[in-house]
């Protein structure tokens, strides 16, 4: 632990380390009351092992295949006791020699499968118990932990179950938050950011929030329906760090109402100060420290309290909207969602500014009325090292009116001491991203959140926005996704094409927009994950005009190209066609079907018009045989939430070529 972690005040080490309570009650046993969150829980993390040990046909026939000598100790089906209809599976866990027997009612094509409750054991001496879902997750975790040292292991295993187990209760809150509000879902913007309560489906605790008391969720999270008002910083303008794509974007950046409140406030001092906008509960957060104390005391931060309209945290928890301007604010909060903690580090401000510059600079060329990019336009922090020399200036001068403190007594205990990795941290912890969304909160959604089911439904959310869309009449979902795949998929593939432009566009990333109950406009948003090919003919244009030659937003070419694939073509038209064939009930190669004739069709326009590069991208998704997928659970024992190590699994849209 830092010297910086050391200094927090109780409150706050209570409210940051609710992990390690979690770890301490449950250290030997997982629980949970709440059959939808263990469901959705057992289903992610089923998934994610699966996938992550390439089990990717694991139907019993084929298991028995390659283990015929498990034919004599598996149970029969009548003892799995399913109401349901399902496929028996085996699931091998080799370094503890089990296996998990059960059955999965739906057999998904990207690994999303669902999964009967009933789950029997074979364990190392070929005896077969059933177990409770509680115990399956015992023992993958148990497996899994071979993933890390030896001399690591019960720690990572003890760390897993806590973080579990927080996503598990989170959940649970949020279930019966849900279930609760009995009124008609309220098909809008605000309320598909603030419903997506299962999250992500191939991550072990996808819900799992460390640092916010179970008390503080009506506050704060979006799952509960949370609002509230920014905080502002009065911060001196001599220690304000700030970059802009234009003085436009900077003056418009916090709203006229604001700023009046504030000059009022600040009174003649207001000419000296700039604001800056904080999450509630990161102000209590940055408070212990004794920097910021320190600040404050001699008015190099004037705390200015709540300003301004409520705003809304969206599926991200830290991203914040204001409905009434369309201002959004990427904002630092020091809790740890699923692997990280969410703080805008300086490289990623970086990141996402020069991402920013070169999109406004391409605006035209890349955007058209269906495909649309939601820039940020700016970052704004604390220069922290600037305000650590001043502060011990402070205290020296004072300390210089006091004629019976020795200089060594000064300089050893007065001044604030910090590495660069402490100074980096609050950086980190006081660096602002503007993200305004100019969009039409009636008519347009998040991704992510339409996929799942709301908690007393038995459809995604999706089918009920086509429906809603298109007078109660329900449109052929083949052409919907024909529409949708049209201005997404390809709108990106030509983006990369004629720019190196790889955008983050995962489900949680992307919006849409509906009109008549057809995909109108897609937005992609979050610059800070978009990677951009060094070797595109056009990046030499940007160099210095734009950005550095060492620009964090450049990468290889493969990559960008990696990204995406993984995160458009796996993570987001992967669960797509799989919410829309669960819900039909039909098997997701139709629809990946579609996909693969689109893509066809594409080629042969670009090799038409002699794109040679699209030509070749298109090729590339239709004859490899493999795609790349994010291994989040072994990263997660691996400590690497961070840098996520990546495997490969079947490509559905392969065409063996001839």
């Amino acid at each position: 632990m830092s010297s910086v972690d050391t200094r927090h005040s109780d409150k706050i080490i209570q409210q940051t380390t609710d992990s390690s309570n979690y770890m301490n009650q449950y250290q030997h046993h997982l629980h949970t009351d709440h059959p939808l969150a263990l469901t959705s829980t057992i289903q992610a993390l089923l998934n994610s092992y699966l996938r992550e040990t390439k089990q990717f046909d694991p139907t019993i026939t084929t298991v028995l295949q390659n283990f015929p000598l498990l034919q004599q100790h598996i149970v029969s089906e009548q003892q799995l006791e399913s109401e349901q209809s399902y496929t028996s599976i085996l699931i091998q866990l080799p370094f503890t020699e089990r296996w998990i027997q059960t059955g999965i009612t739906y057999d998904s094509l990207i690994g999303q499968h669902h999964y009967i409750d009933t789950f029997v054991l074979i364990n190392e001496q070929q005896l077969a118990e059933v177990i409770t879902p509680v115990q399956l997750i015992d023992y993958v975790i148990e497996e899994l932990s071979h993933y890390t040292e030896t001399e690591q292991r019960d720690s990572q295993k003890q760390l897993m179950r806590a973080r579990i187990q927080n996503s598990l209760t989170k959940m649970e809150h949020y279930y019966n938050h849900h279930l609760s509000q009995h009124a008609v879902d309220k098909q809008d913007y605000i309320y598909s950011e603030q419903s997506l309560i299962a999250g992500h489906p191939f991550h072990p605790f996808p819900k799992s929030s460390e640092g916010f008391l179970l008390s503080e969720l009506s506050l704060y999270s979006p799952e509960m329906g949370a609002s509230f008002q920014l905080y502002y910083l009065a911060v001196h303008s001599a220690y304000m760090d700030e970059h802009w794509l234009h003085e436009q974007a900077r003056q418009e950046s916090i709203s006229p109402a604001v700023r009046q409140q504030a000059q009022e406030r600040l009174g003649s001092l207001w000419d000296q100060y700039h604001l800056l906008p904080m999450h509630p509960w990161q102000v209590n957060y940055i408070q212990t420290l004794s920097i910021v104390q320190q600040a404050i005391k001699n008015q190099h931060i004037i705390l200015l309290g709540s300003l301004g309209d409520e705003v809304y945290p969206t599926s991200s928890v830290r991203t914040v909207w204001n409905k009434q301007d369309g201002r959004g604010y990427k904002l630092p909060l020091h809790i740890r969602i699923t692997n990280l903690i969410r703080e805008n580090t300086t490289e990623q401000a970086k990141r996402t500014i020069d991402a920013a510059r070169i999109i406004d600079h391409q605006r035209t060329a890349i955007e058209s009325n269906h495909f649309k990019v939601l820039t940020e336009t700016g970052y704004s922090s604390v220069k922290v090292q600037s305000l650590l020399t001043q502060l011990n200036t402070d205290r020296s001068l004072d300390d210089g009116l006091d004629h019976n403190k020795s200089a060594s007594h000064n300089q050893t205990n007065d001044d604030i001491q910090m590495t660069l990795a402490e100074q980096e941290q609050w950086t980190s912890a006081m660096t602002v991203i503007y993200r305004p969304q100019r969009i039409d909160p009636e008519y347009t959604y998040v991704v992510a959140s339409l996929l799942e089911k709301a908690p007393h439904s038995n459809e995604p959310k999706l089918i009920s926005v086509i429906r809603q869309g298109s007078a109660d009449t329900m449109s052929d979902l083949s052409l919907w996704l024909s529409h949708y795949t049209e201005i997404t998929l390809l709108s990106l593939l030509r983006v990369f094409t004629d720019y190196g432009i790889s955008f983050e566009a995962h489900l949680q990333n992307s919006l849409i927009s509906l009109k008549d109950g057809l995909p109108a406009c897609y937005y992609v948003r979050d610059l800070e994950g978009v990677s951009i090919d060094r070797t595109c003919p056009a990046v030499e244009e940007w160099i210095q005009p734009l950005i550095e030659a060492d620009s964090h937003v450049l990468y290889d070419s493969d990559t960008a190209w990696l990204r995406t694939q993984y995160y458009f073509v796996v993570n987001h038209l992967g669960s797509l066609i799989h919410a829309i064939a669960h819900y039909e009930q039909c098997s997701e190669q139709h629809y990946w079907n579609i996909v693969q004739q689109q893509l066809i069709r594409w080629n042969e326009q670009a090799q038409s018009t002699q794109h040679v590069r699209l030509s070749r991208l298109i090729e590339s998704l239709l004859h490899v045989e493999t795609l790349p997928a994010k291994a989040n659970f072994i990263s997660c024992f691996q400590a690497k939430g961070d840098q996520p190590s990546f495997l490969d699994i079947p490509n559905p849209l392969y065409i063996a070529k001839r």
